[in-house]
């Protein structure tokens, strides 16, 4: 009788403890992907959870190509994609919505007096072919050029769209995004590619126009943009739709107004 009494404690005691895992892990939403996607998802994190009371646990270690690979396998509730996605992803049944695009800016440092330069000036600095700001009008300094890490969407579009393929020639490339602002606001002598997400509120950098096209958010005609998508495998079901829909909603909107391109009410199965 005594041990019957303690298998039914036991019994109690294990489905209370299941009911309590699956109480938290109902809370929670895992990213795994684009930084770009990350900054926007950190931006949400408060919101978000007073809203729903769920937190959102973010990776962006893997960036694009780690997205694309868990959304894929499931491994997250969500995969960030901040590129065009690869047609074998979706041949996965890997479901992507987009939430808004990404504008991709070219920065200098804020004592660097040039504030504007044309697609064929950008892509001779990337490919090599201009190495110092003396040819652009400015002083005989070298020019030290920036790119983004190497799994990173940013540095795949910007060279897709401004260097029309070609391959990047002495450039310098640090281990994650965020360093190449950092390294621009304390190089006078640098350039830079990187998204408008991560340059909010930073006095010692400056995004330059290109083709007389203000670099901006909220100017739609800027030539390097590129979309966001959240992924998932499969249809999006529980929090990870729950997120989706915030994101897709007015309030969301808003908030991806701040530093992205934002979408209409949008959900598109690419």
């Amino acid at each position: 009788m005594v041990r019957m009494r303690l298998l039914q404690r036991v019994a109690i005691g294990m489905i209370i403890l299941i009911g309590t895992c699956i109480g938290a892990e109902a809370k929670t939403v895992t990213y795994v992907g684009s930084s770009t996607i990350g900054n926007l998802l950190n931006e949400a994190k408060e919101p978000f959870k007073a809203k729903t009371g769920i937190d959102l646990l973010i990776d962006i270690s893997s960036e694009s190509a780690g997205g694309e690979a868990a959304a894929i396998v499931g491994s997250a509730d969500l995969g960030g994609v901040a590129r065009d996605l690869r047609p074998e992803t979706l041949a996965h049944g890997v479901i992507c919505h987009v939430i808004g695009r990404d504008a991709i800016a070219v920065i200098v440092n804020h004592k660097n007096p040039i504030k504007a330069l044309s697609r064929d000036q950008i892509k001779a600095i990337f490919t090599g072919r201009i190495t110092n700001w003396e040819a652009l009008g400015w002083m005989n300094r070298n020019i030290v050029a920036l790119i983004t890490a190497e799994q990173s969407a940013t540095r795949q579009v910007f060279q897709k769209v401004m260097l029309n393929g070609e391959a990047y020639r002495n450039v310098v490339s640090p281990s994650v995004d965020r360093l190449v602002p950092e390294w621009v606001a304390g190089d006078e002598d640098a350039i830079g590619q990187i998204s408008f997400s991560f340059i909010a509120n930073n006095p010692m950098i400056r995004a330059i126009s290109i083709d007389r096209l203000t670099s901006t958010v909220t100017n739609p005609r800027y030539p390097i943009a590129s979309p966001l998508y959240l992924c998932t495998k499969g249809e999006p079901t529980g929090n990870a739709r729950r997120l989706i829909d915030w994101i897709l909603s007015p309030e969301g909107q808003d908030l991806v107004k701040k530093s992205f391109l934002p979408m209409p009410m949008v959900r598109s199965r690419e």
